[in-house]
């Protein structure tokens, strides 16, 4: 799974690493992937992905998009989890999607080869 580097639950994740003494010696990358899929996730720039994925393709585009639970750093369960679920409920698509879009924790590449001329 490719993350995306620049978003909001990034942020939160590394946010936890300062109160949890057991990620302070961790690189950013090894917090990263404890909070997510583990050494399968990786999380890039736009930048460095593009920087990847120019060797290899002639054509990339990158769309970022998220989901509203990712505006909000509260639990799923319990009192803050209702609170969340209010909070996610009631923001409007017109504020989440510009965010998300910008802010969002996935980034999709579209990757194309260039054509090789037939002999």
């Amino acid at each position: 799974m490719i993350y995306h580097r620049r978003s909001f639950l990034a942020l939160w994740m590394l946010l936890r690493a300062v109160f949890d003494s057991r990620l302070r010696n961790m690189t950013r990358d090894d917090i990263l992937s404890h909070w997510a899929d583990g050494s399968i996730a990786r999380f890039y720039s736009k930048d460095r992905l593009d920087a990847e994925l120019s060797k290899y393709f002639s054509r990339r585009r990158y769309v970022i998009c998220g989901q509203r639970h990712e505006l909000y750093p509260l639990p799923g369960n319990g009192r803050l989890g209702k609170v969340k679920r209010a909070l996610v409920e009631s923001t409007p698509e017109l504020v989440a999607r510009p965010l998300l879009g910008t802010f969002g924790s996935f980034i999709f590449a579209i990757a194309e080869k260039q054509a090789t001329p037939s002999a």
